[in-house]
C-alpha cells in the first residue's frame, strides 16, 4: 500500500487495520453486537465516526450484507449529522456486494437527507467504477 502525500496518517492506520481485520477474519464472532455499539455512542464526534465507516467496509469486504443492513439502520437512528462521506461509503459497500436496490434506496435517502447535500458527482464516480469493474 503506498502513502499519497495528501492522505494523512490516521486514515493510512485505519486503512491497515480494515486490511488486518478483514485477512484474518477476525470481524465473524462481533456480529451480534453491532447495533448496540452504534446506539450506544449516539453522542461521538464526526472525527469517532469514522470508525464506523471502516466498520461498513470491513463487513463489505467478509460479504456480510445483513450486518451492513443493521449498521446503517443504527447509524440513521443516531442524532448524528450524516456526511457525504458515510453516503459514499455505504453505497461503495453495497455496489461491492452487488446489492443495486440497497443502493438506489440509500440514493433516495441522501437526496432527502436535510443534514447534508447530495452530491451527484460522487454518485457518478462510484456508479462509473462499478461498472468498470463488472465489465472486466
Amino acid at each position: 500500500m503506498s502513502q499519497d502525500s495528501g492522505v494523512n496518517d490516521d486514515w493510512m492506520r485505519y486503512i491497515k487495520i480494515a486490511n488486518i481485520y478483514v485477512t484474518a477474519g477476525l470481524l465473524v464472532n462481533a456480529e451480534s453486537s453491532t447495533v448496540a455499539v452504534v446506539e450506544a455512542e449516539k453522542k461521538i464526534t464526526q472525527r469517532e465516526w469514522i470508525t464506523y465507516d471502516f466498520l461498513v467496509i470491513l463487513y463489505a469486504g467478509l460479504g456480510k450484507k445483513d450486518e451492513l443492513d443493521q449498521i446503517w439502520k443504527s447509524l440513521r437512528m443516531t442524532n448524528q449529522k450524516m456526511t457525504c462521506r458515510n453516503y459514499v461509503c455505504i453505497l461503495s459497500s453495497y455496489l461491492i456486494l452487488g446489492h443495486l436496490k440497497e443502493v438506489g434506496e440509500i440514493v433516495d435517502q441522501w437526496k432527502q437527507s436535510t443534514t447534508t447535500d447530495f452530491d451527484i458527482s460522487a454518485c457518478n464516480r462510484l456508479f462509473g467504477r462499478y461498472l468498470l469493474f463488472r465489465i472486466n
